[in-house]
This record gives structure tokens, sequence and C-alpha cells, in this order.
């Protein structure tokens, strides 16, 4: 298939090359003067761009080919990327059923003697082959269906991995039986040509809804980058029969992470609720919340929870290693008015759990200005709905 309309030839790569920095608009409406399209050029510094925070290695890598938007919107960043091959076993044979951008075939190929990449779309597939080759990626790419390809051939995998696409019709969907391919469907199939099988899915994915539907759960990890839910990992394994394990995880720096997890079966535990006056404010990191085992974490630091359905904890004691952000209460009270009175016009951000008020509502209500990380409002009901307001410093 050719990629003449996206691969930039000598000339074209050499004016990409020095103004790669340019803004890609200046580029689309500038007046053509050379033999070819600026328009080609500035939608691949554009995408390059977008590249620059998720993507370092290719963006780095000058020569890389970028495809469509919504290829590079739905692939993975090379932190979640990294994660995967740390957590992944290493082995002999490796397919990436779904491959999409290639990123998690590029990171996961690392862990295996031979490796496979499928993609539906050929044209996507031929740019990651010519990316691969950039980046000494070392693994076969197949422009075909992956589940088809690898049910046809004889080969047992170590590691089967999916990334199933969440769009149907143009729209978004994120439940299991509406992504393609249907891990449902498919899963008693690849669960007998596979050692391990993982696959990837939508953060909006609901943890019950997981267990209820697929087979033989080793473990599901829910990983967030700096307290953003990214995505849902799961693990199956035809051999296990027990209970799953879910691991909450948050990535915080490079060399740095926060990581809890909690058999699925003991994951609903409770602790107790109080909204008297307490110093120290403790609110859970996304993963955490996401995994449903929030209380559980508050229990091992001796935390109360403000109440029943609002998810802020609450201390006198600082402690440093809780999984989540922690808040100094400077001021507590339940009436706006005098609530408004003090904070009037102050820099503030607003943080909402089961409350009355939506962040912007009730910053506009205090007449806040918003912008401030280190200063915040905290708005929640306590077991009576009545809704206290916290004036808050940021400790972590």
């Amino acid at each position: 298939m050719s990629l003449e309309h996206i691969v930039l030839n000598d000339k074209e790569f050499d004016f990409y090359v020095k103004n790669v920095k340019v803004n890609p608009k200046e580029l689309i409406f500038k007046k053509e003067k050379l033999n070819f399209s600026y328009k080609k050029i500035a939608i691949q510094i554009q995408s390059r761009n977008k590249c620059l925070k998720k993507l370092p290695t290719w963006a780095n890598t000058l020569k890389i080919v970028y495809p469509k938007q919504l290829s590079l919107e739905q692939c993975s960043s090379e932190r979640t990327a990294l994660y995967k091959q740390q957590i992944i076993p290493k082995g002999t044979h490796f397919a990436d059923l779904t491959g999409g951008f290639g990123v998690d075939t590029a990171f996961l190929s690392k862990n295996f003697i031979h490796s496979a990449y499928y993609e539906l779309n050929n044209e996507l597939a031929e740019i990651v082959k010519t990316n691969f080759t950039h980046l000494n990626i070392n693994a076969q790419v197949n422009g075909a269906n992956g589940v088809e390809s690898i049910l046809q051939n004889k080969t047992l995998y170590d590691v089967i991995y999916l990334d199933p696409a969440r769009r149907k019709e143009d729209k978004k969907v994120f439940r299991l039986e509406d992504c393609t391919p249907n891990l449902i469907e498919h899963q008693d199939a690849l669960l007998n040509k596979t050692v391990l099988l993982c696959s990837k899915h939508s953060p909006l994915l609901d943890i019950n809804h997981i267990i209820q539907t697929l087979h033989h759960i080793k473990s599901i990890y829910i990983v967030s980058v700096v307290n953003e839910c990214k995505e849902i990992l799961i693990f199956q394994d035809k051999l296990y029969t027990n209970n799953p394990e879910i691991i909450a995880v948050n990535l915080i720096a490079d060399d740095k992470k926060e990581e809890h997890s909690c058999i699925y079966s003991e994951r609903q535990t409770s602790c107790n609720t109080s909204d008297e006056d307490s110093k120290y404010i403790y609110i859970p990191n996304s993963s955490i919340l996401k995994a449903g085992i929030s209380e559980t974490i508050a229990k091992d630091f001796d935390l109360n929870k403000f109440s029943s359905n609002t998810h802020f904890y609450l201390s006198n004691t600082l402690h440093n290693s809780y999984p989540g952000r922690c808040f100094e209460v400077l001021i507590k009270d339940n009436k706006v008015k005098t609530f408004k009175k003090l904070l009037a016009k102050q820099k503030r951000d607003v943080i909402c759990r089961n409350s009355s008020y939506k962040p912007d509502d009730l910053a506009k209500k205090l007449n806040l200005v918003r912008g401030n990380d280190t200063h915040f409002v905290l708005s929640g009901n306590n077991n009576n709905q009545t809704t206290y307001f916290f004036d808050c410093k940021r400790i972590f």
C-alpha cells in the first residue's frame, strides 16, 4: 500500500526538520512556492506536537510517520506502556491482536523472543512497520485480523494482548460487549491459545461488570498517571480459579508510584464515620477510588470517613505516605454566606464530593478566583445531608 499522501519525501522531510518547531497553522495557509504540500507537512508537525509529552521517544525520532488523530488519541502513553512492560512476564511468544499505533507492542515486544503485531487497518499497519524500523523494534507486523490469525496458527503464546476498539458507528463505547473485538465472545478460544491473556480497557468500565462477564481473572489493574485514571488492565489465566486481585496504581514520577492491592472478595470493608473537626482531610487517588478500596486504605491509616457517601477521610495526624492528597483544614463552616464573607475574591481551586454544589457553581457562589494548586475549598455532605465547606491548604 502506498503511503505517499502521508510519508514525507526527501525534500519534504528536509523542510519538516527545519520547521518542526513552527506553528503548523502558519504552514497550512502558506502559499505554495515549493513543489510540495505545506499542509501535508503541517499535519505531521501537528501530530508530533501532540506526542511530545505522551510519546517522547516517537516525537524525538523525526522520521516517525503519524497516522490520523484518532489513532494517536487511543494509543497508550509511553508511561503506561512501560508500566505494562514491567508487570507482564517475559517469555518466548507474544502477540498484540489490536496493534493500533504500536506503542504497547513496541514496549512489550522487548520481553519476548518472537513478537507479532496485528492491525485490521492496513494503512496503519504499514505506518507502524515503517516506524518500527526507525525505532529498532523487533516485531512482525501484520495487516490482518488478529483474533482470526492466531486462532488459525499452531503457536501457543506466553502472552496475548489486546486493546479492543472503543468506537461503534462513530460513537464512543466502553462496555466489553460493545467493543471490537468482543472479549466476552472470544475469551475462551483465546485462553486456549495462551498462558496469559491481557486486555486493556476504558477507565469507565465497571469492576463488577468485569468480574461478572469474564472468566479466570487473575488480576485487575487500575492505572492512573498523576492521579488521572487512564486504563484498566485485565489479566486472565485459564488455570486460575481463585478470587482476583485488584491493584490500584498511580504513576507519579519516572521512578515513583503509589501501588495498593486487595483481593476482590475482601475489598468491601468499612471504616468509622465522623464529621467532627479534624486537622487534616485526605482524598484517595483516582485508582483507589475506582478500585473501591478507599476504605480499606483508610483503615490502614486509622482515618475516619466524613460520611458514608463522601470520600473525605479525616485525621488529626499527618500521614505522609498516604496514597492520595492531603489538606490541612484552616476553616470549616456549614453556612455558605458566612464562608463567602471570609473567602470572597480570593484565589482557590474547588473540590466537591457528594456535595449540593458543582465546583464551578460553588466558586461562583463564593465569588472565588479559580486556579490555585496550594489553597483549596472542599465541599461535601455529612450523613445528615448537611453541606460543609472547608478552606484548606494542600500539604501534598
